[in-house]
């Protein structure tokens, strides 16, 4: 079926992009003006904040939490000149490996529900 073909793309793409844009993260330490990969981890996370809230059926899970912590660090590290440092990058890292695991395992439907609310997101932008 060609949507299970899209939406098993999108999980190897984001699971792909959350490596990337935490490896980003690590090697921007210390560094100011780091707005590239911020937003790039504020969006994986939020898709991976909606793919948890899914699974679980509430914003309120361990691993939601978890995420919803880190899009607030990325927020400070914004507020911050855009710089990630060595004390932020821990709860950045325990996120995009808890969101990684979760997008991994997540079934077929909640990888089409994150993708479609990241759809309607962008296009309120």
């Amino acid at each position: 079926k060609k949507s299970d073909r899209v939406t098993e793309r999108a999980r190897v793409q984001w699971v792909d992009r959350l490596r990337v844009d935490e490896m980003r993260a690590w090697m921007s330490i210390g560094e100011e003006e780091q707005i590239k990969p911020l937003n790039g981890l504020a969006t994986m996370l939020t898709i991976a904040g909606l793919v948890m809230a899914r699974v679980h059926g509430q914003i309120e899970h361990p691993g939601v939490r978890v995420v919803r912590s880190a899009l607030n660090v990325v927020r400070e590290c914004a507020d911050r000149r855009a710089t990630i440092d060595e004390v932020r990058i821990v709860t950045i890292q325990v996120a995009c490996r808890e969101a990684t695991a979760a997008i991994k395992a997540a079934p077929k439907e909640a990888i089409h529900y994150a993708a479609i609310k990241m759809h309607e997101i962008a296009r309120e932008l």
